[in-house]
């Protein structure tokens, strides 16, 4: 299946902040250079702080064929402060909660950099599909199975994938 490559707009501005001015720059560098991973970035109802990317299983994973939907929620104090990002989409990853909260440690608040952009942090996510850590997780049963049963981990991420991103 051929990705839509869906370009994002933002509008709204709140408060006095640098932050949409800074976001709609990186969106803009996203766009120049569009991911074959990514399917879309989105604008949520035109608040600049609120997008909505589609990330494409990647071939040769358990995820692969899947669409799976992220939440970014930017703070008003960006880039000084990491954006949220939520999984919306349901996923047996370890890095994943039930919740979808996410474990990335470069969106953690001491390991947070103002120098880290959108197009690094959607290569993060990415990076986590096709190279979980089981190191950190936040799903420790997705974990403990990766690493003591990859097979049965596996299964239950293509079955999940099906289920919900197809």
């Amino acid at each position: 299946m051929a990705a839509r490559r869906r370009r994002g707009r933002a509008g709204g501005r709140r408060g006095g902040s640098n932050a949409p001015k800074r976001i709609k720059k990186e969106v803009e560098e996203l766009q120049a250079d569009f991911p074959d991973y990514l399917n879309g970035f989105d604008c949520v109802e035109d608040n600049v702080y609120h997008w909505e990317a589609s990330i494409n299983g990647p071939e040769g994973s358990p995820y692969e064929g899947g669409q799976f939907t992220l939440k970014f929620e930017y703070p008003p104090e960006y880039p000084m402060k990491p954006p949220k990002v939520t999984m919306t989409t349901p996923i047996y990853h370890m890095a994943v909660s039930e919740s979808g909260g996410v474990c990335l440690a470069m969106l953690k608040d001491g390991q947070w950099s103002p120098v880290t952009n959108l197009v690094k942090l959607l290569a993060a996510l990415n990076d986590i599909l096709t190279d979980p850590d089981p190191s950190h997780p936040l799903n420790t049963e997705a974990a403990a199975e990766f690493v003591n049963n990859r097979q049965e981990h596996d299964r239950k991420a293509r079955e999940m994938t099906q289920a919900h991103a197809m």
